[in-house]
């Protein structure tokens, strides 16, 4: 059976059809525009493969914005300021192994320190290549300095890799926040990333042997393990750790230094006598303290 559409209602079918077509052009149009302004002018937003994608998810890492522009002025930024790097989502292997979520700050002092440091071979286009390491680190591995991480990606200075150290730090309210440290060549890279050292390695096993290969060093773990490996170790050295029990971790901070000291910065007079308790924190830094009896004996 067969329907024959003629005259007038074959001009309103085709008019109709038209009209369609059209307004299919002017969505995709603007689809494209909203595109291309989210790419030149938005924030870059990472994919999970470490890719540029302006309809990736925020969860994994983003790019802020005016980041390449203020590296590219970096000698007119103001003392005691820092530069919003980007933002570290849940998602993100720097995230997995402890870092926080949010914002990746670089202090503008630290910034030119490396600068001065390292002005032999850093350039303002391996600065604005921060962000591609963050964003698609090949190995995360544990720094021998307190709570901090190395990342290493796929940019070198001849054979040697660039290095972010990326460390924990607090803001004016107390919160956690992730802070760049450093940002250099390192040429001890396989002392840096070893069994005992090594968070992570890039799922992608062909990248991350050839980055080893390149780099003319074992891969850890002979290469039995690849993504998420372990977290960053908050150890403390070894006092009297009654004092640290329900404690905050900055408070816990004050009382003792990093594993890699061998004295802390505090001790109990005496450890085998008193237990002292910590019951507040002041601004001055002073501990007010209070005796315990230590078996039915008051010492005093």
């Amino acid at each position: 059976m067969s329907i024959v559409i003629c005259g007038s209602e074959f001009e309103a079918a085709r008019d109709a059809w038209a009209k369609a077509f059209q307004r299919t052009r002017e969505v995709v149009s603007a689809v494209n525009e909203v595109g291309e302004k989210i790419e030149s002018k938005g924030d870059v937003v990472y994919s999970g493969n470490g890719r540029k994608s302006p309809t990736a998810s925020n969860n994994y890492f983003v790019e802020d914005k005016y980041f390449k522009s203020q590296m590219a002025k970096w000698e007119d930024l103001k003392h005691g300021s820092f530069v919003k790097v980007g933002e570290i989502g849940s998602e993100h292997p720097l995230h997995a192994v402890g870092m926080p979520t949010g914002v990746l700050r670089f202090d503008v002092d630290k910034l030119k320190r490396n600068m001065s440091d390292h002005g032999d071979y850093l350039t303002v286009d391996l600065l604005k290549a921060i962000p591609e390491i963050i964003a698609n680190p090949i190995a995360i591995s544990e720094y021998s300095a307190e709570n901090t991480v190395s990342v290493f990606g796929d940019i070198f200075v001849g054979k040697s890799p660039m290095m972010v150290g990326v460390t924990i730090s607090k803001d004016r309210a107390g919160n956690n926040i992730s802070k760049v440290r450093t940002y250099n060549t390192r040429r001890d890279v396989g002392n840096l990333i070893n069994d005992e050292t090594v968070l992570y390695l890039d799922k992608n096993k062909k990248r991350t042997l050839n980055w080893f290969q390149a780099c003319g060093i074992q891969v850890p773990l002979g290469g039995t393990k690849f993504g998420f490996i372990r977290s960053i170790s908050y150890i403390f050295a070894k006092i009297n750790r009654k004092l640290l029990i329900e404690l905050p971790y900055h408070k816990k901070k004050k009382l003792c230094r990093s594993p890699m000291l061998k004295k802390p910065t505090k001790r109990p007079k005496r450890p085998l006598q008193l237990l002292l308790l910590t019951i507040e924190y002041r601004k001055t830094h002073l501990l007010s303290t209070v005796t315990l009896e230590l078996n039915n004996l008051l010492i005093l």
